[in-house]
């Protein structure tokens, strides 16, 4: 009778052991991932802190197309982008070719972008440098520098960016670009209308105001597509429409 009270006892003990929470983080240690939580820590579902997730690198990827309608002349571009993100710090490279009324594509764009983001309360700071590299059919070298302040208030950003792109020609003036958006998630849609202000050395300088929508829509997870439209509010006949689809793993 002894014996079959001990092994009774031995049988609770080692159910119990099983589902011991030994950190006092919710998740038991057979379904915890991360054991010796801090105390007090909030985890997820596999019992891993922030504290406790080792930061790795997110590559993403997406291809698309673009047409800009400049009075009697259409543009059409293939455009191909590459990021990798490391805690704060971000780059890209971006490659497009295009063609003018649909005739031969030929490289049109080669730029390369690192990016920085530095957090605050409720709201962050990005810089950013671009190079857009020579390519067969663009013999110069262009730079430019973004800084932008983004505010976020429950599901709503606000966002303020200016953008200065130098030019390597001789005699030729920095194009400014000011821009100001406003977006909101509502389910698996982004909605962000924007206006911006720029001047352009090949329109003497002067300054146009344009006016957009952004709309990205989240498929899955990873999969990702979205629509940007433009227009120079300034020249009826000036239009731009980007449609892009993006795969982050």
């Amino acid at each position: 009778m002894f014996k079959k009270i001990l092994l009774l006892f031995l049988f609770i003990v080692s159910l119990y052991a099983n589902d011991v929470d030994s950190d006092l983080d919710g998740v038991i240690d057979s379904q915890d991932k991360c054991l010796n939580t801090p105390f007090l820590e909030i985890v997820d579902k596999y019992g891993c802190a922030k504290s406790q997730l080792v930061p790795r690198v997110k590559f993403g990827i997406s291809v698309g197309y673009e047409v800009d309608k400049i009075e009697d002349t259409k543009f059409y571009t293939i455009l191909n982008n590459i990021s990798a993100k490391y805690k704060n710090i971000s780059i890209s490279y971006t490659y497009s070719i295009s063609s003018p009324n649909n005739r031969v594509f030929h490289t049109n764009d080669s730029i390369i972008s690192l990016a920085y983001k530095y957090n605050l309360t409720n709201s962050y700071l990005r810089f950013s440098i671009s190079d857009y590299l020579t390519t067969y059919y663009n013999k110069k070298e262009d730079f430019a520098l973004k800084v932008a302040y983004n505010y976020i208030y429950k599901n709503t950003y606000f966002t303020v960016s200016q953008k200065c792109k130098f030019y390597t020609d001789d005699n030729t003036n920095p194009k400014n670009t000011t821009t100001i958006e406003i977006g909101k998630s509502i389910k698996d849609f982004y909605i962000s209308p924007y206006i911006y202000t720029e001047n352009s050395q090949y329109d003497e300088n002067k300054w146009f105001a344009y006016g957009g929508l952004f709309i990205q829509y989240s498929i899955t997870n990873h999969f990702y597509t979205y629509l940007d439209v433009s227009k120079n509010l300034n020249k009826q006949s000036t239009l731009s429409i980007i449609t892009m689809l993006g795969y982050d793993f």
